[in-house]
């Protein structure tokens, strides 16, 4: 069954920009992870963003959180962040794709 994350991110007051840009890196990373059907970034306040990623299963979202992305972000967290991320995880009950149908296939 598809599974993923939500993740939300506080920025440290003087590092909102440097979330910003990291998460605009992050895209590189992102596409590298063949086991990823979908990520994405957004702002939703003025020092708050989110990513949204999927997976197609359990062990593509387990090799996320060992992977480039997770791990770079694990080590600038303490540096860029006001708090500890929230993160959701989730099975996905359906979704839509561009090109692939949906969850069930």
């Amino acid at each position: 069954m598809p599974t993923g994350f939500l993740v939300e991110i506080e920025a440290r007051e003087d590092k909102v920009e440097e979330v910003e840009a990291f998460l605009h890196e992050a895209i590189g990373m992102a596409e590298r992870e063949d086991g990823m059907h979908v990520w994405l970034a957004g702002r939703s306040g003025p020092a708050n963003f989110l990513t949204f990623n999927t997976f197609p299963d359990a062990a593509a979202s387990d090799a996320h959180m060992v992977g480039e992305l997770a791990t770079a972000f694990s080590a600038r967290a303490d540096e860029l962040l006001a708090c500890p991320p929230r993160i959701v995880a989730y099975e996905v009950v359906e979704q839509k794709l561009p090109g692939r149908g949906n969850a069930r296939g």
